[in-house]
């Protein structure tokens, strides 16, 4: 038998499940990602890329939104651009044939609400633009349009 108790608890369950969901989707993703600037083609590299490619670089600020005791790392390695035919390039000369020099060098271990910001270069197709960078890191993937 439903009673008036039974109806004012399954009430009082259904909207703390529902507060629940409305707090949980609110929350802020473990890393937060902007993309502050491109340039195409990027001077802040010294040796050339090879045949048929030239730099491009990206200027980003990285935040951590995660109070792990460790910190968060993430440096080149978490950046890709992808191409308006969907081609992804990895950040630095990796994934490039031919290639010999190592990725740029943006790397941090950050701490709980700590940011970092610095530039990612990437080779790309000469004459070819990127339309959108690619964060991967913890907290799952996220997708950035370039300015």
């Amino acid at each position: 038998m439903i009673t008036r108790n039974t109806v004012i608890w399954a009430t009082l369950a259904v909207g703390v499940i529902g507060l629940v969901v409305v707090i949980w989707s609110l929350r802020k993703p473990d890393v937060e990602v902007e993309v502050l600037n491109f340039e195409m083609p990027y001077a802040r590299r010294s040796e050339p890329p090879a045949a048929g490619l030239v730099w491009a670089g990206i200027e980003v600020e990285v935040c951590s939104n995660v109070s792990a005791d460790d910190g968060v790392a993430v440096g080149d390695e978490n950046w890709m651009l992808e191409l308006p035919d969907g081609t992804r390039i990895p950040a630095g000369q990796r994934g490039v044939p031919g290639s010999t020099a190592p990725p740029g060098g943006m790397q941090a271990m950050l701490s709980f609400e700590e940011c970092f910001s610095g530039w990612v270069a990437f080779a790309v197709p000469d004459g070819v633009r990127p339309e959108t960078a690619i964060f991967s890191g913890p907290g799952g993937s996220q997708r950035i349009s370039l300015p």
